[in-house]
This record gives structure tokens, sequence and C-alpha cells, in this order.
């Protein structure tokens, strides 16, 4: 829980994950084995990311094939996505979860398709993007909106067809998720808590040095200097 320490906030699936893994072969984080092993994991989670990414563009450009292989070499070669794929790091079980999530959404608008065991495998994905990072909230505000739009604008107001579709979805993404954030909130009053919205978390956190003001937009350059630690400098050397 968030009281644990820092990053004690982030939702549980990926170290879920990676202890499962660990504990199977014998392992922890301090044998080289066992660093080798997450790391694996956190490929893995960027490959399955950039194949969902290339079946979203099938869905999208079904009789374009080059504008699909032009999205699979944009997602497979995208700078943070060849850096992140390399360490432990819960961002790309996140990006990989939220993929399939996307891609779930277009097939059902793609084919139209009403049935209860797409939309519970859309929850399913959504449940286990926002138990991987609380970032997928995004997606939260996002496709119900739209799967609410598409069934209206077919005229479909029957309410058994809404709940066996947006019904399902938001009940499979309870089951999955649901757990954790009522969890968190029956022990600090919100589910969103930080690390830092505690008495005792941490306190003001320094950022360096134009993180959140208007030159962290317009400065570049650090980039060519000093690569590594390029991203606290500025929006664009951070995107570089």
């Amino acid at each position: 829980v968030p009281g644990d320490g820092k990053q004690a906030n982030q939702p549980p699936l990926y170290y879920l994950v990676a202890a499962g893994l660990l504990g199977t072969f014998g392992l922890d984080t301090q044998d080289d084995g066992g660093v080798a092993l997450v790391r694996a994991l956190t490929f893995l989670c960027g490959i399955i990311h950039v194949y969902l990414v290339f079946g979203a563009m099938r869905l999208i450009f079904p009789d374009n094939p080059h504008r699909q292989v032009i999205g699979l070499l944009i997602a497979a070669f995208l700078p943070v996505h060849l850096f992140i794929f390399h360490y432990p790091t819960n961002e790309t079980m996140s990006a990989m979860c939220s993929s399939a999530t996307v891609y779930v959404t277009l097939r059902i608008l793609r084919f139209s398709d009403r049935s209860f065991r797409w939309h519970l495998l859309l929850g399913i994905c959504l449940g286990a993007a926002l138990l991987s990072k609380i970032t997928a909230l995004v997606l939260l505000g996002v496709i119900p909106f739209v799967l609410a739009g598409r069934l209206l604008a077919d005229r479909i107001y029957r309410p058994m067809l809404w709940l066996k579709t947006l019904g399902a979805m938001f009940l499979a993404c309870t089951l999955v998720c649901g757990w954790h954030y009522t969890r968190i909130a029956h022990a600090f009053g919100n589910p969103l808590v930080r690390y830092a919205d505690l008495e005792d978390g941490g306190g003001a956190t320094w950022k360096d040095p134009g993180c959140h003001t208007a030159a962290d937009f317009y400065r570049f350059g650090q980039v060519l200097v000093t690569p590594y630690f390029a991203g606290f400098y500025s929006f664009g050397d951070a995107r570089s």
C-alpha cells in the first residue's frame, strides 16, 4: 500500500507477475539470473505490445498493407520503446494491456460486434491495464463513451443489449482491478492516493530543473551533451 514506501502506490499486477516468475525459478533480484528474468518479462511485454499495435493497424487500415507496416515500424522503433523495453518497469506491462484494450475496442467497432464474449475480454484487458498503472484511467474515460456512442448511432436502445455489452465490460473490469482500488480506498479514503499524499510521505519532490514550467517546453539541447539524463531538462530533450 502507499504507506509502505516510495512507488508503493503503484498497482500490483506487474510486481505480482515478476515475483511469481522469480519464485517459480527460485531466484530474486539480487541474482544476475533474477535480473535477467525480470528484464525478459519486460521485453516480452514489449514484443506483445508491438504486435498489438500491428493488429490495430490492420483493423484501422484493412486494405492498406503499407500503412500497416508503417505503423508496425513506428511502434517497433520508437525511441522510448527501444529504451524502456530493456528495463524492469511496470510501464511496459501497462502499455501492453492498454494496447490490448485499444485493439479489442477497435475490433468491436470494426465488425459491429455486440457479443458478450468480446466485451467481457475488453473489460479484462481494461482491468489489467488499471491493475498495471493508474494512467490507464484515460482509457476508462474514453472507451465506454465511444462504445455507447456507437450503440446510439446504430439506434440500439434495448437495455439487455446495453447490459450484454457495456455492462459486461464494466463487470469484468471491476472483477479484475476493483479489489485493489477498494482496498486502497478503505485504507486511505481515496483509491488514487499517492505516497506523497500521506503525512509522512516524502514531502516535497525536487524536479530538475524545468519540469512543469514554460521553459520545459521551449528549451532544447541537453540531449546532445548528457543524453541519459536529458529527460530532466526539457520536454524536447526527453522526446529525443
